[in-house]
């Protein structure tokens, strides 16, 4: 009867077993489908899923036999030996890409046209230009000034109360209109 053995994870050489055996290590995840296996005395190594393709359940009699060849002894390893894996799910898998959709095409071109568009629309929109005034009227003329001021399409921005150079009390206030 012909025996194998396996590279563990530290790439230690674990074996002799049988084909059953070997089977019954990856069933119930002790190995994996990338797992190096090779016939005793050859040195072809090659990975479990190129070995042995048939994936049929093993009988729990056959797993505990390979339990107690190897030594697992607590319950622990036990159970972490027989939690089965599958190797589509544990293994990673190459992904290629494979285009894309006239939709995906048609959202990347509207997404590149938005962000180089937007900062040309300021070429071609102008931007919105303004004209400022300061000025300071009187406290008994500061309601008609006031007037005076918005019927000429200036906007009130800022105001406060500032002392003049001959120390009279008078409002400082700046405007904008469009230009």
């Amino acid at each position: 009867m012909k025996k194998y053995y396996y590279l563990d994870k530290k790439n230690q050489v674990e074996g002799p077993f049988s084909v059953d055996e070997i089977k019954s290590l990856y069933d119930y995840g002790k190995i994996t489908a990338s797992t190096q296996i090779c016939e005793e005395g050859k040195d072809n190594w090659k990975p479990y899923h190129l070995f042995y393709s048939d994936k049929a359940q093993p009988s729990a009699t056959k797993l505990q036999k390979v339990i107690k060849l190897k030594g697992a002894q607590s319950k622990g390893e036990i159970q972490q030996v027989e939690q089965a894996r599958d190797p589509v799910q544990n293994e990673p898998e190459e992904q290629k890409f494979e285009g894309v959709t006239k939709w995906q095409g048609a959202i990347i071109i509207f997404l590149l046209l938005g962000g180089l568009g937007s900062p040309m629309l300021s070429w071609v929109m102008p931007t919105q230009k303004w004209e400022y005034r300061i000025e300071s009227p009187s406290d008994g003329r500061f309601q008609e000034s006031m007037d005076k001021y918005g019927s000429e399409g200036w906007e009130l921005v800022y105001s406060r109360r500032a002392r003049d150079e001959s120390g009279e009390m008078n409002y400082e206030c700046i405007f904008k209109r469009k230009k």
